[in-house]
């Protein structure tokens, strides 16, 4: 559940719709009539929010009082209540504490894990007959569209939530640096690996920006290794490795990718930037937020994140110094043009799971009905010029949603038409109407350094921007996919968390020189003891089964 300017991220995840589709559906003359067929009287719905500091309100508007919650009132009659906030930092442990409890809202946002384990307990309503006899249209096509995502969401043959809809873009690591540092250093754009971790010991030596004091460091990673700024995960995959992710073996088994001898390679090269001051020496005490303000503070010089990254933080940084600049660069490998494969995770591992007691289970359907409409059906420019206007300037109402749903291609498609457009010089040829608004938007820098333009054309139209990156990573399929996609199986649901804080603890202590580079044996021993072996075994059933 993750992150921004005016213009940019209030449509990256919100109402980047495919609006040729949108129109398609909106013509439907078939339309489920009980689609969204309203409630008289009205019901109320209980459902658990997560919140972060990107996401922000108007006056008068709150969780509880804003455009969203009056859509679902006036179009279905149905009242949203809040039964708790939560940061999303927090939102793992609060939804371990709630299950614990047994007192679960009408519609909860879960992981696999969890809802494998709600599943089991009986705690949790089948929606297969509510999805047929409920969803609309839109959300009949939407939802299923991917036999992977939709049998993830699968157990025992009945559909136990409704599964979070993700773009792939979403999981694609690039490689972001402060290109005013280069220019300022007069270095060169790395080509490889190599130059990458040259040009970052420069960034922590050289004094980049300029104060004269020994305050900045080449490369930022977070504490828990991942995340959406300063993700471990793509230095681990220039240097040939992958972190808990489960791939073919030589033998044509799965083995987790986390026990692998390039693993313990990787490690060794990381802890050598730690021993030399290129990857923060802090960084084991660094969440994302601590992480974001060294970026705007003007500590660091390069990270791993995402193609939205110019949106926030960087913008953030960009209104306080004009100079500041980023590139986007892909993985590099060890020779030019040679890149690096990129890991990706599960194609969906979270769900909207309704509680064995819910009187009204086809709410979650209605309601996804509804969300599908906002952001891609014909009431779709409404949210885009709502997240556009005035009135909600940065303001990200998308976020508001009940539900956040995004079609897979929605960034591709939008990067192909404004590409299309900066090439012919005209908007023209663009068909979607957000892209006609954020082309507008990319005008005012291009034409007069408006800083107002300058995220969107570093996500999607600068020759070195996000999208372009993340677009020739998919393009060329320089990616390594995770191999299991299935829910959890006993031992993972028992064992797997204890499993992966003891990864993340000697992985933190190997790169932090507090434990030596043997200890990465005894960690894949203990791990195998603590519920590998077991686990390697489940998984592998799994994928024998699939292979039948």
């Amino acid at each position: 559940m993750k992150r921004y300017t005016r213009t940019l991220l209030s449509m990256l995840l919100a109402v980047v719709m495919l609006a040729n589709i949108g129109a398609a559906f909106a013509q439907d003359a078939q339309e489920n009539p009980l689609a969204f067929e309203k409630y008289e009287p009205e019901i109320d719905v209980h459902i658990g929010r997560a919140t972060e500091n990107a996401i922000k309100f108007i006056e008068g508007e709150s969780w509880d009082n804003n455009i969203w919650i009056d859509s679902y009132k006036e179009r279905l009659g149905i009242n949203i209540v809040n039964d708790f906030i939560v940061d999303t930092t927090q939102w793992d442990a609060k939804v371990n504490l709630v299950i614990a409890s047994g007192d679960l809202p009408d519609i909860l946002y879960v992981s696999a894990k969890q809802a494998k384990m709600l599943a089991e307990a009986d705690m949790i309503q089948d929606l297969t007959d509510v999805f047929e006899k409920y969803a609309s249209t839109m959300t009949a096509s939407m939802l299923p569209h991917d036999s992977q995502t939709w049998n993830a969401s699968m157990i025992d043959g009945k559909l136990m939530g409704l599964p979070m809809l993700w773009s792939l873009v979403y999981q694609l690591p690039v490689v972001w640096v402060r290109a005013d540092w280069m220019t300022k250093l007069n270095a060169q754009e790395p080509k490889t690996v190599d130059e990458l971790i040259a040009l970052a010991e420069l960034f922590a030596t050289q004094d980049p920006d300029g104060n004269g004091q020994n305050d900045t460091y080449g490369i930022a990673i977070q504490k828990n290794l991942k995340g959406n700024v300063g993700d471990a995960r793509g230095l681990l995959n220039m240097f040939g490795a992958y972190k808990d992710i489960w791939v073919k073996g030589e033998d044509g088994k799965l083995v987790n990718s986390s026990t692998l001898p390039s693993m313990r390679a990787a490690l060794e090269k990381m802890a050598d930037l730690y021993k030399r001051g290129i990857i923060d020496k802090e960084f084991g005490v660094k969440d994302e937020g601590k992480v974001v303000e060294d970026v705007v503070s003007e500590k660091v010089g390069i990270l791993v994140g995402q193609f939205w990254n110019p949106a926030w933080p960087f913008m953030d940084l960009k209104t306080k110094n004009p100079d500041s600049d980023w590139i986007a660069l892909r993985l590099l490998g060890e020779k030019e043009s040679d890149y690096a494969l990129s890991q990706v995770t599960l194609k969906v591992d979270n769900f909207y799971v309704v509680r064995k007691e819910c009187e009204h289970p086809e709410a979650v359907i209605k309601i996804a009905n509804v969300d599908f409409d906002n952001l891609y059906g014909p009431n779709s420019s409404l949210w885009a010029e709502t997240a556009m206007n005035d009135t909600y300037r940065d303001i990200q109402t998308f976020k508001y949603a009940v539900l956040g749903f995004e079609f897979p291609d929605a960034n591709s498609e939008m990067y192909r038409q404004m590409q299309r457009a900066i090439k012919e010089g005209n908007g023209d040829s663009i068909t979607l109407q957000i892209v006609k608004d954020e082309y507008e938007t990319v005008l005012k820098w291009i034409n007069d350094k408006n800083p107002d333009g300058w995220a969107a054309y570093k996500v999607r139209v600068d020759p070195q921007c996000g999208m372009a990156v993340v677009d020739a990573i998919i393009t060329e399929d320089t990616i390594v996919y995770n191999e299991f996609y299935g829910l959890p199986g006993p031992v993972a649901i028992e064992r797997a968390a204890t499993m992966s804080k003891l990864e993340d603890e000697v992985f933190t202590k190997i790169i932090m020189g507090s434990a030596p580079i043997e200890d990465f044996n005894k960690f894949v021993e203990q791990w195998n003891q603590i519920g590998g072996v077991e686990l390697t075994a489940e998984v592998n059933a799994w994928y024998d089964e699939l292979s039948k």
